[in-house]
C-alpha cells in the first residue's frame, strides 16, 4: 500500500480523493454544498505522505447537514452510509451490498435491498468502459449517447465532487 497512488501526494492520493465516491453520493442525494469544514490527519503509523483520515462536515443548499468520515485506518474494511430522517434511518453497507431501514414503528433493522449473489463488482467497471467506448466510437445515435452518458453521472457531477474534495484540502485543519 505504501507504493500505491493512495500513499503518494504526487499521484493524487489520500482518503479525500481516493474515497471521493462518498462525496459523489452525498452530492447526488442531498445537493450542492453551501458551507463546509474539514479536518484531516496524517497517521505516522501508516508511513504514507497523504492524509489517512478525514472528517468532512457540510451543509447543503437545502439546509441538510452531512458528515462524512473517510479513513485508511480500519483493520476491517467498512464503508457505510447512514441517513437519519424524521421517522427512521436508512443504512447502506457497501461491503455487504445491503440497505436497511429502521422506523419508529419497527426499530429493528429490516433489509430492503441486497445485491445479487452473482454480482461481480468488476463488471460495473467493465460496463462503464464499454459504455464510454461506444460513445467515443460513435457506435450509438446522439439520443442514445445522452442516455448512455447519464447512466454514470455527468462531467459536471464529477467536477462538483472534485471541487468539494479540493475545498476539503483548502479549508482543512490538519493535524500532523
Amino acid at each position: 500500500y505504501k507504493k500505491g497512488y493512495g500513499a503518494k501526494k504526487e499521484y493524487g492520493g489520500g482518503v479525500i480523493l481516493d474515497l471521493i465516491h462518498e462525496i459523489d453520493l452525498s452530492l447526488y442525494l442531498f445537493g450542492e454544498v453551501s458551507s463546509l469544514t474539514c479536518l484531516k490527519q496524517y497517521t505516522k503509523e501508516l508511513k504514507i505522505e497523504t492524509e489517512s483520515i478525514a472528517s468532512i462536515s457540510y451543509k447543503s443548499k437545502d439546509g441538510i447537514l452531512i458528515n462524512i468520515i473517510l479513513d485508511y485506518l480500519r483493520p476491517i474494511m467498512g464503508r457505510n452510509m447512514e441517513i437519519v430522517c424524521e421517522n427512521g434511518i436508512i443504512t447502506w453497507e457497501f461491503v455487504k451490498g445491503e440497505i436497511y431501514i429502521q422506523t419508529k414503528e419497527k426499530p429493528m433493522q429490516s433489509l430492503i435491498h441486497k445485491v445479487s449473489s452473482s454480482f461481480n463488482r468488476n463488471d460495473m467497471y467493465i460496463e462503464e468502459i464499454k459504455s464510454f467506448l461506444k460513445v467515443i466510437d460513435k457506435e450509438i445515435s446522439l439520443d442514445d449517447k445522452k442516455n448512455e452518458l447519464e447512466k454514470s453521472g455527468t462531467l459536471n457531477d464529477a467536477i462538483n465532487s472534485l471541487q468539494v474534495a479540493m475545498l476539503c484540502h483548502n479549508v482543512a485543519g490538519t493535524i500532523l
